[in-house]
């Protein structure tokens, strides 16, 4: 079972920085932001995926995650390569994922005036736990609310310091008219993603084996 731990040396600030909520600011990606605001009708990317909300002017997509640390991040792209083998041969196009996080919230369009509460609110809620402990667990396939993409990931188990953070966040994020987080908690870490439900066009011998070989290499 792979064990992982945030340092104990990390300052109050460090640990801020990875637990803190991702949420834009004006000075972030200013090119792109010109670009999203001119094309607010336009809800596919180039690689495919659909955006789970229209855009609207003065709207923010936001989420809240813990972020991986270095060797968490090194680990997790060493059990990506052990399946690599199995996924691209395959007719589904698997691509990995551009950072590897633990979520505790859905995303949700959150006005921009209403950002610098929210997280003052989020980190209020934050230093009065711990540094997260997370350990490991099996892999699984999960699938977007939508169908519209499958993800191959590491699942975290339950720690009842997760828990209770995500209790006490969820209640904010609902505040801020966010979706609560799934009634079946599945904490995780997402390595690759495809379009569409796996479920339904790959075979079962195939998930099992790609299945296994993350099992294999995470405990």
């Amino acid at each position: 079972m792979a064990l992982i731990d945030y340092p104990s040396s990390e300052s109050e600030e460090e640990f801020q920085e990875r637990l803190s909520p991702v949420l834009p600011s004006f000075s972030l990606d200013i090119e792109g932001d010109r670009v999203r605001f001119l094309e607010t009708d336009r809800n596919f990317n180039p690689d495919g995926r659909v955006r789970g909300f229209s855009h609207q002017h003065g709207n923010w997509s936001t989420s809240l995650y813990i972020p991986a640390t270095e060797s968490l991040t090194c680990f997790l792209h060493t059990l990506l390569e052990s399946v690599n083998s199995i996924l691209s041969p395959d007719k589904k196009e698997f691509h990995t994922c551009g950072d590897f996080h633990l979520s505790l919230s859905r995303t949700w369009p959150i006005l921009h005036h209403w950002i610098t509460g929210f997280e003052n609110a989020v980190r209020d809620i934050v230093f009065k736990y711990p540094r997260p402990l997370i350990r490991l667990d099996k892999a699984e396939f999960l699938v977007n609310d939508e169908g519209t993409r499958s993800f191959l990931v590491v699942c975290a188990e339950k720690s009842d310091l997760l828990l209770n953070l995500l209790g006490d966040i969820d209640p904010i994020v609902v505040s801020y008219r966010g979706e609560p987080y799934y009634q079946d908690q599945i904490f995780h870490f997402s390595l690759s993603w495809c379009l569409g439900d796996v479920n339904n066009t790959v075979s079962a011998n195939w998930k099992k084996t790609c299945l296994w070989t993350q099992d294999g290499k995470s405990k």
